[in-house]
């Protein structure tokens, strides 16, 4: 069995879903739960549905989600505080309302 701090550190290259498998192997907790809140806040996202691909990552104190569907890509910057899988959603959302008039013409005077 490997010391904590080694599992702890092992642990930092993990997401939070493989932390807690990994402490549920274990059989005991290496964090608490506000660790594991706040990795999760700023945790990379990667959501695919309905053929629109958002990847959204934390760069520094910036959001940022890439949007790619079967016609273009583009990048969202999101100007408030908010975790990763919150603007991945908001992203995700923004997209879906593509066929609304506005968005498009939006969209093809920023292309």
């Amino acid at each position: 069995m490997l010391p904590t701090d080694v599992l702890r550190r092992i642990t930092d290259f993990l997401f939070v879903k493989e932390c807690l498998e990994v402490e549920t192997v274990l059989g005991y907790r290496l964090f608490d739960k506000e660790y594991y809140e706040k990795k999760r806040y700023n945790e990379p996202c990667v959501r695919v549905r309905n053929n629109i691909e958002v990847e959204t990552r934390r760069i520094q104190d910036t959001v940022f989600s890439q949007v790619k569907t079967r016609r273009r890509e583009f990048i969202i910057r999101h100007r408030e505080e908010i975790s990763t899988q919150k603007a991945n959603d908001k992203a995700y959302n923004a997209i879906k309302l593509k066929y609304s008039k506005v968005l498009r013409r939006r969209l093809e005077m920023v292309s």
